[in-house]
């Protein structure tokens, strides 16, 4: 018969034998691999409870981390607490925790995948991405703010998504592109910025409607202060990178803008008339 509880010298004579029979190495790997089991939300504690357990000083050992890299970590760190909650609601778990439930035994409610407190996180980590743009590291931004885009392109996989008041989603976009395009190398400046940019991005109710949480050209101009580099050898390009795409509502009103911006007014009469007798024409 399996034991279920077992006193405490026993408990520690047993770990005791377990750790001397260990050499460094796989005592090092034992510790890490228990440590990978801690959800993100308890990381933290399991952290002071080992160094309260080191000699004086051993602590000092940890490596630092710079500004940038602890923003990223903080998002790594967000996208695996969010993965840790939409996985115990779809696998039911999630409600076996007691602060989930109410003295009944119910819930009022099905929980969110992902939590206010998660997006209050998530604008704060937005707050501290504006330090290094504004700073002009705009190495250093891209990194942040591509993370950030990738963790919300995580999330709107597994649900809704809707930032809060106080993140400007558009402005950070468009901030994201003017980092790509100042810190791109010149040969691949055109298929990063657009890659950057999500130009083939559209509703799956309607794809004419335009997204406005999605930046234009201006808005990356905008972006900050002074001019983008060799903007008007890239105009041409952009425009032929823009036609060649299937037209739908973000493609569209991007080539409408570089259109307006290249040959002006005639231009954009000429490309609206084009699309008019495009569609005019029956099979």
């Amino acid at each position: 018969m399996k034991k279920s509880k077992i006193a405490l010298k026993p408990y520690l004579d047993t770990i005791t034998g377990y750790c001397k029979s260990l050499s460094n190495e796989e005592l090092t790997h034992m510790v890490v691999t228990l440590a990978k089991d801690i959800p993100t939300t308890g990381r933290v504690i399991f952290l002071e409870k080992i160094k309260s357990c080191l000699p004086d000083g051993r602590a000092a050992m940890a490596p630092d981390l710079s500004p940038v890299e602890q923003i990223l970590d903080d998002i790594e760190a967000l996208k695996e607490n969010m993965e840790e909650r939409i996985e115990s609601i779809e696998d039911g778990s999630y409600w076996d925790e007691p602060d989930h439930r109410r003295d009944d035994g119910y819930y009022d409610e099905e929980p969110d995948y992902i939590s206010k407190d998660q997006i209050n996180e998530l604008e704060s980590i937005f707050d501290d991405a504006e330090s290094p743009f504004l700073d002009d590291r705009l190495a250093e931004a891209r990194k942040v703010y591509e993370a950030l885009f990738k963790l919300i392109n995580y999330i709107k996989e597994s649900t809704y998504f809707s930032p809060g008041h106080e993140t400007d989603i558009r402005e950070a976009r468009a901030r994201y592109g003017r980092c790509v395009y100042e810190s791109s190398d010149a040969d691949k400046r055109l298929d990063e910025f657009t890659e950057a940019m999500e130009i083939d991005i559209y509703s799956t109710y309607n794809q004419n409607n335009y997204d406005e949480d999605y930046p234009t050209m201006q808005d990356v101009i905008d972006a900050r202060p002074g001019e983008m580099a060799v903007l008007e050898s890239f105009l041409p390009e952009w425009k032929k990178n823009l036609t060649k795409r299937e037209l739908k509502g973000r493609s569209s009103v991007l080539l409408l803008e570089a259109v307006n911006r290249l040959e002006g007014i005639s231009g954009v009469s000429k490309l609206a008339k084009k699309w008019k007798n495009r569609n005019s024409v029956r099979p």
